[in-house]
């Protein structure tokens, strides 16, 4: 994948409903890759964006 390309994700909810993981359906290539992902917060729906390299 080069910059800027996205990557299909798997994600799965726990049983409580308060935890989401994410894990790549297939093999990365190797190198350094940015996370960023967007959340809504269920009691006041306020956004969150985040990024992590």
């Amino acid at each position: 994948m080069t910059d800027g390309m996205k990557a299909p994700i798997k994600t799965r909810a726990s049983k409580d409903h308060r935890t989401i993981t994410g894990a790549p359906r297939g093999k990365l290539m190797a190198g350094v890759f940015k996370l960023t992902w967007h959340a809504a917060a269920v009691d006041d729906r306020h956004r969150m964006v985040r990024s992590r390299w």
